[in-house]
């Protein structure tokens, strides 16, 4: 599957915006990193068998709201819902139909979800593919890479991880932490997340099966696939 079509002069006016003293080269960092994590979403939505998102630009306005979005969420969690008067002020260079179209591109990649609350304000969260695409050009870190070093510690701990232990050892925030949990907790059976509250993370807590463990090794790559 080849590059997203566009992309390249999208994300260039997107850098201008977000990283106006960077360097040619954090430019060019910066752009492909979003253009390599939307290029994977891709391949994700057309294995999902949809054909509506077989090629998907990523405008300049949808990424300036997925950068400003993703550095607003202070815990890396999808309940944390920005309204849309907000973004507004924050970007104020965009006119109401540009946001409108941002978040609508968005949406349509399952990369923030809209609050469906009765008689509340406008509003979006961002979800946990939103991080995964975004938090490496607004954070700085890489949601995935740091998915498999979570699972390889939690591999080590025995039959269950506690997330204030790997905090201590990492040394990592809980921002930075949550984003990773997601996608590890998509390898775990339901059953075996704790539900405690309250927490700081997606779970305090998880325990391990065998089958767990046999999915987290081939997430990290240690017995192959």
């Amino acid at each position: 599957m080849g590059s997203i079509p566009g992309a390249g002069a999208f994300l260039a006016e997107a850098a201008d915006q977000f990283l106006p003293d960077a360097t040619a080269r954090d430019r060019e960092r910066w752009e492909g990193e979003i253009t390599s994590s939307v290029n994977g979403l891709q391949i994700q939505v057309a294995a999902l068998g949809s054909t509506e998102l077989s090629a998907v630009p990523l405008s300049r306005m949808a990424s300036a709201i997925g950068v400003f979005m993703a550095r607003e969420c202070p815990e890396g969690m999808g309940d944390h819902y920005i309204a849309c008067d907000d973004m507004a002020a924050a970007l104020p260079e965009f006119s109401a139909d540009d946001l409108a179209d941002g978040l609508g591109e968005l949406e349509a990649l399952a990369l923030i979800a809209s609050s469906d609350w009765i008689g509340s304000d406008e509003a979006y969260a961002m979800t946990d593919a939103g991080y995964g695409v975004f938090d490496q050009p607004a954070m700085g870190w890489d949601t995935a890479e740091d998915a498999r070093t979570l699972a390889a510690w939690a591999l080590e701990q025995g039959d269950a991880a506690e997330m204030s232990l790997f905090q201590d050892s990492s040394a990592w925030s809980v921002r930075r932490i949550n984003p990773a949990l997601a996608l590890v907790l998509a390898r775990v059976d339901p059953e075996n997340v704790s539900k405690e509250v309250p927490r700081a993370y997606h779970t305090n807590y998880f325990y391990m099966s065998k089958a767990d463990r046999v999915r987290l090794r081939r997430y990290v790559g240690a017995s192959g696939t």
